[in-house]
């Protein structure tokens, strides 16, 4: 599996995908899947599980933490104590979303995610 080399020199495993400026995506179950369709325009480097706990020390790129009101996780409260993690990050609350934000309103969706990648 390749590895991705953080700030402080820990070596994080990812799987690398796409072409195009560079993205790091955390896991997060059918979000991560959804990062696929990002490949078109970027180079996803999906960190693996593991690697999560020490990349918000070293990650000093801006970080998108999109939380969603009708589904567990991540709530809204847990976005932003997420957010705070990270350097760079912003929380933010897409209304009206549940499991499947990208389906519930993929314009919204396309439209936040695209603006938090400089693309928007």
């Amino acid at each position: 599996m390749p590895t991705l080399t953080a700030n402080d020199g820990t070596e994080l495993a990812c799987h690398v995908r796409g072409d195009g400026p560079p993205s790091a995506v955390l896991p997060g179950g059918p979000m991560r899947a959804s990062a696929y369709a990002l490949s078109a325009h970027r180079t996803l480097y999906l960190l693996a599980p593991p690697a999560t706990r020490t990349a918000p020390a070293g990650l000093a790129a801006p970080v998108l933490v999109l939380a969603c009101v009708l589904h567990g996780g991540p709530r809204p409260a847990l976005a932003r104590r997420c957010a705070d993690a990270f350097p760079r990050a912003e929380a933010v609350v897409q209304p009206g979303a549940g499991h499947c934000r990208w389906l519930d309103d993929p314009r919204w969706f396309v439209r936040r995610v695209a603006a938090s990648l400089g693309q928007g």
